[in-house]
């Protein structure tokens, strides 16, 4: 895979990222999946939504999905290039690994229609694919509806917007080389937004499908599993962890030697120079264009761009809102005034 080097913009550090990037969108009910998948079985499975997107781009929107062609028959059927899975030598062991998926027990948490918590438990897939691989065939899955709605479903809070969703760069998530780097690179892809989350141990070990005596002590835990995942993501990625923080390891009592209780994960997202340029030149361009602000507006608002404290997704979901009240107030008569006015208030000065 060509890989590009980028700059971020605040501290200068370059960061090593795929040539191409594709980011692509999930459902917390999947990264959040419990299973025991293999390295080629998250690959599959990630394909799997990389070909979904289109529904569940519909369905964040609050479209209906099941117009699609895809969604007219009883069942649910995709084509996944090998190429996308494995080199051709490892054909092998992708069968293997898809044999194993298609009757393997996956468990997805969710809200039925009436918002009451269920539980689906069953395998993901059935599989067709060819007897022999050289790199150039496909894989054939064919799933249920319900397994379908699943995987593109988007929880909606009670405005309908869109919620608790992992939004992460493909390539990266195919190219890493170990299934629990692949699972912790989504999982702390889900919480960007917030900056780091803490997760007990058990839960953890449950979460990357770790199963009951195997890496007991935290010294083999973090030499198997965490390390090779930090080094993978660190500064090679659009996200990575600080494992090194004195208190990634959370011991009962703040004991070194304590028993280990769980890990503070802080999410670290690199701020690349031209792509942050490339947002702040979207939001004002919005100003400009929708609520006809001038230099002198701009310029007012300007330390909300400031690169210690800007975040994209606040200050473009507050300009959108205003949006929708200034379009169903027709009493708002200075659009441009209005708006600085808001801003300033909801960040302010």
């Amino acid at each position: 895979m060509t890989k590009v080097i980028k700059t971020t913009k605040k501290k200068k550090v370059k960061v090593v990222l795929p040539e191409v990037q594709e980011y692509i969108i999930q459902s917390n009910t999947v990264t959040n999946a419990i299973n025991d998948f293999t390295l080629y079985q998250e690959r599959v499975l990630t394909a799997i939504i990389y070909r979904l997107q289109e529904p569940i781009t519909l369905d964040q929107n609050g479209k209906n999905y099941k117009q699609l062609s895809l969604f007219d028959n009883n069942s649910i059927i995709l084509n996944i290039p090998l190429k996308e899975i494995s080199l051709p030598r490892q054909y092998d062991k992708v069968k293997r690994s898809i044999r194993a998926m298609a009757t393997s027990e996956v468990s997805f948490s969710y809200f039925d229609e009436k918002g009451r918590p269920m539980e689906y438990t069953s395998g993901l897939f059935s599989a067709t694919m060819p007897t022999k691989g050289n790199g150039g065939g496909y894989i054939t899955v064919k799933f249920e509806p319900i397994v379908a709605n699943l995987l593109v479903s988007i929880q909606k809070d009670a405005k309908g917007n869109p919620i608790h969703y992992t939004k992460f760069m493909y390539q990266i998530a195919q190219s890493v080389r170990s299934a629990y780097t692949s699972k912790l690179y989504k999982l702390i892809s889900s919480w960007k937004k917030k900056g780091g989350f803490y997760i007990t141990r058990d839960k953890l070990y449950k979460f990357l499908g770790i199963k009951e005596g195997e890496y007991e002590s935290n010294s083999d835990f973090m030499r198997r599993i965490i390390k090779p995942a930090h080094e993978e993501l660190y500064e090679q990625s659009d996200c990575w962890f600080n494992m090194k923080a004195k208190d990634f390891v959370k011991r009962e009592k703040d004991s070194p030697r304590g028993k280990v209780l769980g890990y503070n994960f802080k999410v670290i997202t690199p701020e690349l120079g031209e792509i942050e340029d490339k947002k702040i030149e979207q939001i004002i361009n919005v100003l400009r264009d929708h609520f006809k602000c001038n230099d002198d507006d701009i310029q007012e608002i300007k330390f909300i761009f400031d690169e210690d404290t800007f975040i994209y997704e606040q200050v473009m979901g507050k300009v959108l809102e205003l949006a929708e009240k200034i379009e169903n107030d027709k009493s708002i008569a200075h659009k441009n005034r209005y708006v600085v006015s808001s801003l300033l208030n909801e960040f302010g000065k």
